[in-house]
């Protein structure tokens, strides 16, 4: 996926534009992800926090222990409610974008599976791409 990309919550009451490409894009399957989305996985592109300039609106956080065992950092709308971005204190200088938040969602790529152990049984995971069980953890 090239940069630059915009995208934002559903209300558009949050805006937000990255100026740098990805380093990389995957669907996570943590726990945490699971409860942040709704859904079986998070799709995300990992970009370098510096890149990524919130335009318009400013998120809501919630911080939160993750699986890994690092404090996750959620960012949502606080009007519609939609995710937006996550990330790690365990890595301040990358943060994760919501794919679902992005106004062309169709150019990520993901390419890869991560924490495939906490998947739902009903979850396909994409046989074309490399799956990890885990992440990097304290534990």
């Amino acid at each position: 996926m090239e940069a630059p990309f915009t995208g934002g919550c559903s209300c558009r009451a949050v805006r937000y534009a990255c100026h740098a490409r990805p380093e990389i894009a995957l669907h996570c399957y943590c726990r945490d992800c699971q409860l942040a989305t709704g859904g079986a996985c998070a799709t995300v592109v990992v970009v370098p926090v510096a890149a990524l300039v919130v335009e318009h609106g400013e998120p809501a956080l919630h911080d939160v222990q993750g699986e890994s065992g690092h404090v996750a950092r959620r960012q949502f709308c606080r009007t519609c409610g939609s995710p937006l971005f996550a990330g790690s204190l365990a890595h301040p200088d990358t943060i994760g974008v919501y794919a679902a938040t992005l106004d062309d969602p169709s150019r990520v790529e993901p390419g890869l599976n991560l924490w495939t152990r906490s998947k739902p049984p009903w979850a396909r995971l994409d046989p074309k791409l490399p799956s990890l069980e885990r992440g990097r953890s304290r534990r």
